[in-house]
């Protein structure tokens, strides 16, 4: 495949005379204003009914816990030891929603009496209970009669045979996919909706959503009020972003719930959070919604698994007795978090660049894979997901397993047209060459000899050139509604914010800003230059960094945009060399992207990625 210069696609559904129509119609009947019609249509609300069901989803309809397979019996087993006072230990994984399960599920059996202890994988042993696990659990917690799992467990065969050959009963509770054979632990309880046999209406609650649904019942079988378990929702919602589950149904009313409790400050935690978070940042906290969940507070959580391999601190953290004597410790763990965060993207940083320089040898293949003994096996998934994103190709990156040398194991991102876990298990059935592997259709995880990364590099390109044309590489944006700038009211703000939270299956709208004309161009610059040198030296790329622009309503920011507005420069003055004062040229734009309010000067500000800017007239010379 021949090597192509990186595209981008701009899709306007309303551009079409018939969807304008529909949506027109539908705001007239709903009484809503057509941007909000218009993203909601996107979503697939396409009916009256449709719109007004999802806008009145609330915690008063979520369903019935009873209809999940196993819950009565996993409950009653629950309830069995919580009342006999034997010894029950929650056994969840190190992500950011084996952090929100398990802290939900300890913190409301305690709050029954039941003695629990929390044990978290950590991220060497890998996803999931297993022998080796069940060990480790026992040795700091020897007095264990029932393992209840949260967030993994479904195919825990083994570590199961084990806890019950030692008299250890298992109660189940998972969100990931059974194995394909239908085959279930042998365990007292397995409650996941995804069973074939389950028939819970919602499939894609997280680990969290299942330990506070099932927590719900067994306080009302024990004659408690099952909204008791609310008080955990601000977790549940952090779980449910993070782990990029589906944001309808159900996961929408607990995770908005979530998101009011965590903005109104009422526990110790979230205040702690917001000023903890807040020093150093470009900007300050001033109200928690799923981008800062997703951007700022999960990462967090998750870089103490990447980096220390344990979730233990901010599970420590969570369960502290919410207290102000706490206060001091809360702010310190907090802090710690936040260290650990900062060294992660600094190390993200620097790998990236390391892995776009190896990539860059060749750039012209369709599949990007990367193995250097350098990266570290903590955020390889992070890394191939920033890849993917700059490409718009697969991509897997692999570090070297720290038990074994001479394996390698890494983390894949995926794009449309190229399922990656049907593709790992075509390669797998002709080669045989994966230790070990799993994923869905964007993702997945893999471990292989470091002598058969060459054959899997071929194997993917030979699939690649099979399945993926030049379009499959073309990045695709679309556009919910495209105003002028004068329709860019706070009052639209209003709207967009009515309509959170946003997420898996119903993404942040994007806005496109049609003919904009800033007042005000503002390039960041990777050092200081003076007034006379901005005059009289030139340009160069390594010198501009971000793009700010300043209109009449809308101000517009792209980080690392710098580089893209000079190319556009360039290309509109025929010159290949230019003053920051020629650059900083306001033109007369199209762009799409993200809005937000500032919190620094209340302004509406749009936020684009770089190749989202483009120019309206013609080059002349």
């Amino acid at each position: 495949m021949e090597k192509k210069e990186k595209l981008s696609k701009w899709i306007y559904p309303l551009s079409n005379p018939e969807i304008e129509q529909d949506v027109k119609r539908l705001a007239k009947e709903t009484g809503l204003r057509w941007e909000e019609v218009a993203i909601l249509y996107n979503r697939g609300l396409k009916t009256q009914r449709d719109i007004e069901e999802f806008l009145s989803i609330n915690l008063n309809t979520l369903h019935d816990t009873r209809l999940m397979k196993d819950a009565e019996k996993g409950a009653d087993k629950i309830i069995e030891y919580i009342k006999s006072g034997k010894e029950i230990t929650n056994y969840t994984d190190y992500d950011a929603d084996g952090f929100g399960a398990g802290v939900t599920f300890t913190t409301l059996t305690r709050r029954l009496g039941g003695v629990v202890n929390v044990w978290a994988n950590s991220r060497d042993m890998g996803f999931g209970m297993s022998v080796e696990g069940v060990k480790k659990m026992l040795n700091k917690y020897p007095n264990t009669k029932l393992i209840v799992t949260t967030d993994n467990g479904v195919v825990a065969f083994d570590a199961v045979e084990y806890a019950s050959s030692l008299g250890i009963e298992v109660v189940i509770t998972d969100h990931h996919e059974p194995d394909p054979t239908g085959k279930l632990p042998n365990a007292v309880a397995i409650i996941d909706p995804k069973r074939s046999d389950c028939e819970y209406p919602f499939k894609d609650l997280c680990g969290a959503g299942i330990a506070l649904k099932l927590l719900m019942l067994i306080y009302y079988k024990l004659g408690k009020n099952p909204k008791d378990c609310y008080d955990m929702l601000d977790v549940v919602a952090i779980s449910t972003i993070a782990d990029v589950v589906s944001l309808t149904n159900e996961n929408r009313a607990l995770t908005k719930a979530g998101l009011e409790m965590i903005n109104k400050e009422e526990k110790l935690i979230w205040k702690v959070m917001r000023e903890v978070f807040s020093k150093g940042a470009f900007a300050e906290i001033t109200n928690v919604d799923s981008r800062t969940i997703a951007f700022t507070y999960a990462p967090a959580i998750n870089a103490c698994s990447r980096i220390l391999g344990s979730i233990e601190l901010p599970i420590q953290l969570f369960m502290l007795e919410d207290d102000e004597s706490n206060l001091d410790k809360m702010e310190e763990m907090a802090s710690q978090m936040k260290s650990i965060n900062d060294e992660r993207k600094t190390m993200t940083k620097d790998l990236e660049h390391g892995a776009i320089a190896l990539w860059a040898e060749k750039d012209n293949f369709p599949v990007i894979v990367i193995a250097h003994e350098e990266f570290h096996e903590g955020i390889v998934g992070i890394i191939a997901g920033r890849l993917k994103e700059s490409f718009n190709k697969p991509a897997i990156v692999l570090a070297k397993d720290s038990n074994d040398p001479t394996i390698f194991k890494g983390s894949g991102r995926s794009i449309e047209g190229f399922p990656i876990k049907d593709v790992l298990d075509e390669i797998q059935a002709e080669s045989n060459i994966l230790l070990a592997y799993g994923g869905h259709d964007m993702a997945c995880g893999l471990s292989i000899k470091e002598k058969d990364i060459p054959m899997l590099e071929l194997l993917l390109i030979l699939k690649a050139e099979e399945m993926l044309t030049d379009e499959h590489f073309v990045k695709k944006d679309f556009v919910d509604v495209a105003l002028d700038e004068s329709q860019f009211t706070y009052e639209l703000m209003d709207v967009l914010k009515n309509l959170e939270p946003y997420g898996t299956d119903f993404p942040e709208p994007v806005i496109g800003l049609k003919q904009y004309n800033p007042r005000f161009v503002n390039i960041s610059k990777t050092c200081e230059v003076s007034k006379e040198e901005e005059d009289s030296t030139i340009a160069t790329m390594s010198l501009v960094k971000h793009l700010f622009l300043k209109g009449n309503n809308v101000n517009l920011v792209s980080w690392y945009g710098g580089k893209q507005w000079l190319e556009m420069k360039q290309f509109l003055t025929g010159k290949s060399k230019l003053t920051l004062s020629e650059i900083q040229q306001p033109e007369e734009i199209y762009v799409i992207g993200k809005l937000e309010v500032d919190d620094y000067d209340k302004k509406i500000k749009l936020n684009c990625e770089p190749h989202n800017i483009r120019v309206k007239r013609k080059r002349t010379k």
